[in-house]
């Protein structure tokens, strides 16, 4: 095929996003150039928003004020890059090469005569202390699984730059986040400015002090040549085999296996009434509950390759499942799935009876971290606590109240964040969460007020008295999710014990008063069609933004909410910020309450059904602006 219809045909054409997709699968290579819905590309914009990708990718360009951006179609930028390559000393952004059937967008490619350093950037966090530790060595360091997927990527890009230009000398650098740096500038995150565009990217606007960005730079360059030559030497094959099925159209078969399980070709659209997934599996895919599903996949399967086997064997439900592959593993969790068809609670629940104290404080925290730090001080994916929801149940019986604290100022909340909880919580009761999530990020907090040389003597007594540690655990934090492990089983809630999967597998059973009055105070009691009470987090409602309608209602959610209320596009409109505090207000409260009424359906499955002491209503659970 003429390479001038080949470049024009990007179907046609394998890029270097292309590549990393038939790394992890040859078979979704297909999918992904004959553009099957992938459950992964939904929300892939608000996914490189919330990491921070493309405002770490704008910092790096100010740190080479000379550079110049290849803009257009891609055929404008191979002209553009084409014409800047000829000069003797340039650096281009996303400049575009096209190379036999290959094509990529480099981030930074800086030329000085017949050197060429090849630029990844990457949002990815990097510990020049670390790498010190291992003399430098960035083949030592980077040969972790971790950072394989990254590697190739550069070793693609190097190859087809070479091949395009073959007496240029390439090195190949990664540029990071380094979390052995702090940021100097307060406000910083509030320079980049993400908006929609119609290009494959969106646009990224900044609005502050270029020199104050480069004198404050976090990022650290990091030359990889000798693992990325390597790398090459490995993939030239595959190089080879994957550029030849898209340029012939072909559909490269892939092996069915447990590796499918994470498949995201697993939906359909009226272009593609059959998945990618259904595509590979056959009737295969149709099982219910399929076999993918079944709890501790990876590990039931290290015994003798047994579930690939029954994969091979054209088996593909959970009920094809011997019993004996399962039992007495892992909680008996896969056991359960593949032996159990009704929900129970074991009777150990009532050891985690024995274990608490009231009051009983159901408590969920909201956090969000960003590969640019949020204040002067910090370093890339330090945390900022910026949310917390609490409700307490004083006594046996007694009707719930709410509590709850959020950050609406542009200043590191964290101090406040944990005086606020600790004017809550007090010194007595148990902490019930859902994860030891909640529990790292008060040690992320004492870790963070010793670091940073915060004079409070106050919280750090508290957190010191209330955080489990290796060394310490006062008892007070109790995990429900460890506890859901341990002792409940709901058959729609298969191998998963997420808060998510938890509820509506609760509600589904729910025949408790209590706990129809807890929903109904909270105007979240509704039945489906059949009868079952509606998940609580289907009926958050949406609020409208400049004519978009926004919903959060899970933690990825909270986190994009918190970074827009603050510094996006919408942050200088009090209304808009009003909006996103009420939509995260109320997603939190439900994920509070959404402890309580699994808790209240235990207690009822365990014989220990408590009469409340009132009906609930609305004015019993006020909510605290306690900033």
């Amino acid at each position: 095929m003429e390479e001038k219809a080949l470049i024009a045909d990007s179907t046609r054409w394998l890029s270097k996003s292309d590549f990393l997709v038939a790394r992890s699968c040859p078979g979704k290579l297909y999918f992904k150039k004959h553009a099957f819905p992938s459950v992964v590309e939904q929300d892939d914009y608000m996914e490189m928003l919330a990491d921070g990708g493309f405002m770490i990718e704008k910092m790096a360009q100010l740190c080479y004020p000379e550079g110049i951006e290849a803009n257009g179609t891609n055929e404008e930028a191979l002209k553009e890059t084409e014409e800047q390559l000829k000069r003797d000393s340039v650096t281009l952004f996303q400049p575009a090469v096209f190379s036999k059937g290959k094509f990529i967008r480099v981030d930074i490619l800086r030329k000085n005569g017949v050197k060429l350093e090849l630029i990844e950037v990457k949002s990815k966090s990097f510990d020049s202390a670390k790498f010190d530790e291992y003399g430098r060595d960035a083949t030592r360091y980077f040969e972790k699984k971790e950072w394989s997927e990254y590697i190739e990527d550069v070793a693609f890009q190097k190859y087809v730059l070479q091949e395009r230009l073959p007496k240029a000398q390439i090195e190949a650098y990664l540029l990071l986040p380094d979390k052995a740096k702090k940021a100097a500038v307060e406000g910083m995150i509030g320079w980049f400015k993400l908006f929609k565009s119609d290009s494959w990217r969106p646009r990224v606007d900044f609005t502050g002090d270029p020199n104050a960005v480069r004198e404050s730079n976090f990022l650290t360059l990091v030359g990889i040549d000798e693992i990325v030559d390597r790398t090459i030497s490995l993939i030239l094959d595959d190089i080879a085999l994957y550029t030849s099925a898209v340029t012939s159209e072909k559909r490269l078969k892939a092996v069915v296996s447990i590796k499918c399980r994470d498949c995201e070709y697993n939906d359909v659209d009226a272009e593609h009434p059959k998945s990618g997934f259904a595509l590979c599996w056959g009737n295969r895919a149709e099982s219910s509950p399929h076999i993918l599903t079944l709890g501790q996949l990876g590990n039931i399967n290290k015994s003798k390759d047994c579930i690939n086997k029954l994969i091979a064997e054209g088996k593909s439900g959970v009920y094809d499942v011997p019993e004996s592959l399962v039992r007495d593993k892992y909680n008996n969790r896969p056991y359960y799935q593949v032996a159990k068809k009704d929900e129970f609670l074991l009777p150990e629940f009532g050891e985690v009876l024995d274990q608490i104290e009231y009051p009983l404080h159901f408590v969920d925290f909201e956090t969000s971290m960003m590969a640019m730090p949020y204040h002067a001080g910090m370093r890339p994916y330090q945390r900022v606590l910026f949310q917390w929801s609490c409700h307490t149940i004083e006594k046996p019986g007694a009707t719930p109240t709410h509590a709850e604290w959020i950050n609406t100022k542009d200043v590191c909340p964290n101090v406040e964040f944990g005086q606020s909880l600790n004017r809550c919580l007090g010194e007595q009761g148990s902490i019930l969460t859902w994860s030891g999530y909640e529990n790292t990020q008060l040690r992320y907090l004492l870790d963070f007020i010793d670091e940073n040389g915060i004079d409070n003597p106050r919280l750090l007594r508290w957190l010191q008295a209330t955080v489990s540690t290796k060394e310490h655990d006062p008892g007070r934090i109790v995990d429900l999710n460890k506890v859901a492990l341990k002792c409940y089983f709901h058959p729609l809630m298969g191998a998963r014990t997420s808060i998510k999967v938890t509820l509506p597998a609760v509600l589904s059973s729910a025949t408790s008063e209590r706990i129809k009055n807890l929903l109904r105070a909270e105007g979240l009691f509704q039945l489906d069609e059949s009868g079952v009470i509606q998940d609580p987090y289907s009926l958050l409602p949406p609020f409208e933004i400049y004519g978009q309608s926004e919903t959060v209602h899970d933690g990825t959610g909270a986190m994009r909410a918190y970074q827009e209320m603050l510094y996006g596009d919408v942050s200088s409109d009090q209304a808009a910020r009003r909006e996103y505090e009420k939509a995260l207000l109320r997603y939190c409260k439900v994920d509070t309450l959404a402890m309580v009424l699994i808790w209240e359906h235990w207690l009822y499955l365990h014989n220990i059904d408590p009469k409340p002491e009132r009906t609930p209503s609305h004015t019993l659970a006020p909510p605290n602006h306690d900033r």
